[in-house]
């Protein structure tokens, strides 16, 4: 928003979907395809790449290496692409379009990916929208498995086949991968890879192996869509043991498409525990987890995330993130937890999204980066104790020679008439944000420089031990070169001065198990107060610190009235509002797991969980940038 003042028991694979999203298989009379699309909206959380211009050249015609003059080659041993079986096997007939090769039916649904029905005239193959009739083994191939002949589909989708002494050899070429993308809806999430052509694929150890070729961009989409794989050069290995018998595989067509079907529980325990299935990366994650949960206030559905941390633990360290270079800039909360090395990270205080500075307070290990503005609520903490909660204002006077002067703001991108503070958290310079500021600088509490509008024009410099003071729209400055000053300092409450961490945001929801919402008081916009958007929140309850983010089901999401409600319905006594809308997001083991309105949003700020390694033999620990 910015600006505010399980198991996998048994992958079962199909052609279409559960609840009609995805198409038909062609061959029958249903509508075309309409989700997930092939082009994703720029609106929707999809990757899209340019496929390849080219196909691969065609292969070599069918052929066989054997041919007795009975025309009849059989062996024992099929590998199909290399990979060894030991089935019977065949071929029947001279090469042309009366050969017969002919299979165990296990071929075609245990190595392909391909469901084999028997319909009104027979059996028929359905693989990625494909519906091809199969003609039955007669003879049959012993007594071992049921029996089909293949030839009609090697020649359709150009498979190839030799036959040496007993073993044949079957090639069947792999697609090309040319898209990756999601697809979500209330309570299903899909992984949708689109292809030229089928991909052959199977279960194995409760892992989906794929047969394919791609391109290093498409890769690279899977991480950052945060879904966990292996890649080696033609095989794609898709982590999904940890998944329920609740999620499916599906095969479409126009185009060709393999869709793995999951439930959100176990979308969100996908891209999560990955290949670790639920390991811990380190001990000290044990003591926390990501919850989901869909919970109901009368009509209304919503989705919540929500993550317990118990502070007293002293290898977790909550603080305010920020990007490395002052408070000017915005980026996404993955990119700000990844600088701070930070395991678990959710969206913080307001920022104006024009000017990219912040709009309230930000306190990290005893300094100041930001002031608060409005009497706006925030959070404070410190290591190993209770955090406190409640509506934050500072007032700060500059009394020098001539009289004193009230500080309006400390470090803010929140602008009004009157005087401001700058200090080097907020940057290395200062740059004016209106129109005639002028301003001076202070050193060891003397006046050192004056600064007419135009000399402030090109910016300060903001060294350590300075800090420079600013007038706006025309207002007041007595003060001198060499004019030695006394600064004062108060909050209100005065216990967040003792917090070495503290965020703002606003409104307060909750507060010692009470009602407190009175966005009115923090000076937020009726508008604001009325808006059904996506929250985050943070809370205090059952003795420990929640990070909580809210989403609507078939709804914008809650009202602040509801965010408060949602937040006692679970339990907490204490509760803050973060930024909310697109800047709702949640960020767990470096995935991005939430966000707010389906895009990745920049954003100013955050709140990161550091959790630190326990001391080995050496005393070494993870360090931190």
């Amino acid at each position: 928003m910015g600006n505010a003042v399980g198991r996998f028991a048994a992958l079962s694979v199909s052609s279409s979907l559960l609840f009609g999203l995805f198409a038909p298989v062609r061959g029958q009379n249903s509508a075309p395809p309409v989700a997930p699309p092939p082009r994703p909206s720029p609106s929707t959380e999809q990757f899209q790449a340019e496929p390849p211009t080219t196909l691969p050249p065609p292969p070599q015609p069918l052929q066989e290496t054997q041919k007795p003059e009975s025309g009849l080659i059989t062996g024992d041993t099929i590998a199909v692409n290399g990979a060894e079986l030991h089935l019977p096997w065949r071929l029947e007939g001279e090469s042309g379009s009366g050969q017969r090769l002919v299979v165990p039916i296990d071929i075609l649904t245990h190595r392909l990916g391909a469901r084999v029905n028997r319909g009104a005239d027979g059996l028929q193959l359905a693989w990625f929208g494909h519906v091809v009739p199969l003609q039955q083994a007669d003879p049959p191939l012993g007594s071992g498995p049921s029996a089909v002949d293949i030839a009609p589909l090697a020649e359709r989708f150009r498979w190839r086949f030799t036959a040496a002494g007993s073993r044949l050899n079957l090639r069947i070429p792999p697609p090309r991968l040319v898209n990756v993308r999601l697809g979500q809806s209330a309570e299903r999430v899909r992984i949708v890879l689109d292809f030229l052509g089928p991909a052959p694929f199977r279960v194995e150890d409760r892992a989906l192996l794929v047969e394919m070729r791609s391109r290093d961009v498409h890769l690279r989409e899977m991480e950052t869509l945060g879904i966990p794989h292996q890649w080696t050069p033609g095989l794609l290995n898709l982590h999904t043991t940890i998944l329920s018998s609740d999620s499916r595989v599906l095969t479409l067509g126009s185009p060709e498409r393999l869709v793995l079907d999951l439930s959100y529980e176990d979308f969100l325990a996908l891209r999560i525990l990955g290949p670790t299935g639920g390991q811990a990366v380190l001990p000290p994650l044990k003591q926390f987890r990501l919850n989901a949960r869909v919970l109901t206030l009368g009509q209304r559905r919503f989705r919540v995330h929500s993550v317990a941390l118990d502070l007293t633990n002293p290898s977790v360290t909550m603080l305010p993130l920020t990007g490395a270079h002052g408070m000017g800039g915005l980026d996404s909360l993955q990119a700000l937890a990844k600088t701070w090395q930070a395991d678990l990270a959710i969206n913080g205080g307001y920022f104006n999204r024009i000017r990219k500075l912040p709009l309230g307070a930000i306190k990290r290990q005893g300094y100041w980066l930001s002031g608060p503005i409005l009497g706006r609520g925030a959070i404070g903490w410190g290591s190993g104790k209770r955090p406190v909660f409640g509506r934050l204002t500072m007032k700060e006077t500059v009394t020098g020679p001539r009289g004193s002067i009230t500080v309006s703001h400390l470090n803010s991108g929140y602008v009004q008439k009157g005087v401001a503070r700058y200090t080097h958290h907020w940057g290395s310079h200062y740059h004016p944000l209106t129109q005639g500021e002028t301003g001076f600088l202070v050193r060891g509490n003397r006046v050192v420089r004056h600064f007419a509008a135009f000399q402030l024009k090109g910016g300060v410099a903001l060294a350590p031990e300075s800090w420079l003071l600013v007038a706006r729209s025309g207002a007041s400055l007595p003060l001198r070169l060499g004019d030695s000053v006394v600064l004062d300092q108060r909050l209100t409450p005065g216990v967040f001065g003792q917090q070495p961490h503290v965020l703002g945001a606003g409104p307060l929801l909750l507060q010692g198990g009470r009602p407190v919402l009175n966005a009115g008081l923090e000076r937020f916009s009726p508008q604001f107060q009325r808006e059904q958007a996506p929250r985050s929140v943070v809370a205090w309850g059952q003795d420990q610190l929640w990070l909580l983010t809210v989403q609507g089901l078939g709804n914008s999401g809650p009202t602040l009235k509801e965010a408060g409600r949602l937040a006692r319905q679970l339990g907490m006594e204490d509760a803050l509002n973060l930024d909310g809308g697109s800047s709702t997001t949640l960020v767990f083991r470096g995935v991005t797991t939430v966000r707010g309105r389906g895009v990745d949003s920049r954003v100013h700020n955050g709140l990161g969980v550091v959790v630190r390694e326990p001391p080995g033999e050496n005393g070494s620990q993870r360090s931190r940038n």
